[in-house]
């Protein structure tokens, strides 16, 4: 097992502190930069990709020099005719060409029968826009391998910053660029024409890229919601009626000896019980000294629960792990400012919460079968007769865990721990995603989210319940020391040198 999980991905967008706040939300440069200079959205693998299929048929069949050799070839044509030249590409534009204008433009295509072959699988599909120009020049389908071959082109093609996608972006820009129809300063022309020769990859053909997106409304035609354009949602429908889904498995191993960390922690809970009967100094109400103990007890007990069955494994462990993390901030907090009107505050505000519970089910024809009247009814009781205690409607210390966590100097537990794992408390659409849906892998699905095999093989929370236990003991130890016991299972497994006894600051 990895002592830690380390970001192994390079964003190729802006990071967190690039955001801007406004109240409850984060503004990502991008939607800042559109709230001043509205931009119409547009999708490259929705609309643009189909509207370019051809090309990603031969970028995606065709080595790489072959592929651009017959591009040149192309803008030769349409440069020679610059001014009667038809000057786009996309098969909602090629559509509109007559049948000796559309010959005109694949002269360089039809004179090379690897293209011809390759560009076969257009006559599976019927929502093509200019479906009936290609049947001139191509031979008959053959679907047992033709589906294949789209499905291929699609996926090469659909992250749209590929190298596949750009080249194909590139031809589009280019075409346009050779027919006389678009002028551009003579640098920015050389980068153009020297991709992709040009050493720097990313400088080409991230202005190949960025250019064929600024002019798409005017290369590619009418937008989708006027008649006549070319309807790109009927064309993956087709796609998709046309072929099966292919769910992918993502199961992984990540079990760890359950059964032996079960051994370590139920010690441990047992050696901090025997601690806190060392540290008693009164059995009158202590809330410093029951509280303190009791969070620590209680993560211990989310932690065992772990143990059994693999939940650890599973979203429920997310959903202890975010508990835990709850409990650790809450009792760092306290350490923290170790106030005894505070410690006092949080237990009362527990035994108010029991006794709201208690009168909002006590008068119900079906009570929850979870919940015990009677063992509510002691606890509202249990420190002072409840008619002497008020229920506080707000968060028990009146903050937000947030600033619990940033007023104790644990805002790193936080941001590492909570956020994440309140999706799965939430029902968020990530943690559904990452539980109950996975892609489908068939590329003429546009690798849609379908209904997958129950995920009982996530990352186990098990090391990270450890950590945030170990530093809960930390702050015990600080209230009520001395106390050395800590959780070591995952540093041997780790190979870390760490001791086990000795407190760790993970």
């Amino acid at each position: 097992m990895a002592k830690g999980r380390k970001s192994r991905t390079e964003l190729k967008s802006s990071k967190l502190k690039h955001h801007s706040r406004n109240k409850n939300r984060l503004s990502s440069p991008f939607s800042s930069f559109a709230q001043k200079f509205p931009v119409q959205m547009q999708s490259w693998k929705d609309t643009r990709l189909p509207n370019m299929l051809w090309a990603c048929l031969l970028a995606s069949g065709m080595k790489r020099e072959a592929y651009f050799s017959l591009c040149h070839a192309m803008c030769d044509v349409a440069h020679a005719r610059s001014e009667e030249a038809f000057q786009f590409i996309t098969h909602q534009r090629l559509a509109e060409a007559d049948a000796e204008t559309f010959l005109q433009v694949m002269i360089p295509i039809t004179e090379t029968p690897d293209a011809i072959s390759i560009l076969r699988p257009i006559r599976l599909l019927r929502t093509l826009p200019d479906a009936a120009h290609w049947e001139t020049i191509l031979s008959d389908p053959v679907p047992e391998t033709d589906w294949h071959s789209l499905a291929k082109a699609i996926a090469l093609c659909f992250d749209h910053q590929s190298q596949p996608s750009t080249d194909v972006r590139w031809l589009k820009l280019m075409y346009f660029v050779a027919s006389g129809k678009m002028r551009m300063p003579p640098n920015m022309l050389e980068r153009l024409l020297n991709y992709p020769a040009d050493e720097n990859h990313n400088t080409s053909g991230g202005f190949a890229r960025a250019s064929e997106s600024n002019f798409s409304m005017e290369i590619d035609g009418k937008t989708p919601s006027i008649d006549g354009a070319f309807d790109t949602e009927a064309f993956w429908k087709e796609c998709y009626e046309s072929s099966s889904c292919h769910p992918a498995a993502m199961e992984k191993d990540n079990s760890v000896d359950s059964e032996k960390i079960a051994h370590e922690l139920l010690a441990l809970y047992e050696a901090v019980a025997i601690h806190f009967s060392k540290t008693i100094a009164s059995t009158d109400i202590d809330p410093r000294h029951d509280s303190s103990f009791a969070l620590v007890l209680y993560a211990l007990y989310l932690l065992l629960g772990l143990t059994s069955t693999r939940l650890d494994q599973r979203a429920e462990g997310r959903v202890t792990l975010r508990c835990i993390a709850e409990a650790f901030i809450t009792l760092h907090w306290l350490t923290k400012k170790d106030d005894p009107s505070i410690w006092t505050q949080h237990r009362n505000y527990g035994v108010g919460q029991s006794k709201l519970s208690l009168l909002k089910n006590v008068d119900l024809d079906e009570v929850p079968d979870f919940l015990d009247l009677s063992e509510l009814e002691v606890y509202a009781n249990e420190d002072y007769w409840q008619e002497f205690t008020d229920i506080d409607l707000g968060a028990w210390a009146n903050k937000n865990l947030r600033t619990l966590a940033d007023e104790s100097g644990a805002k790193e537990v936080y941001d590492k721990y909570y956020d994440w794992s309140s999706a799965y408390v939430h029902s968020n659409w990530g943690a559904l995603r990452d539980t109950v849906m996975t892609p489908c892998l068939n590329p003429l699905h546009r690798f849609h989210r379908v209904p997958r095999s129950p995920k009982f093989e996530m990352p186990s929370v098990l090391a990270d319940g450890s950590k945030l236990v170990n530093r809960m003991i930390d702050d015990l130890n600080t209230l009520y020391p001395t106390f050395k016991p800590r959780i070591s299972w995952h540093h041997k497994e780790s190979g870390d040198k760490t001791k086990a006894g000795k407190p760790s600051r993970e």
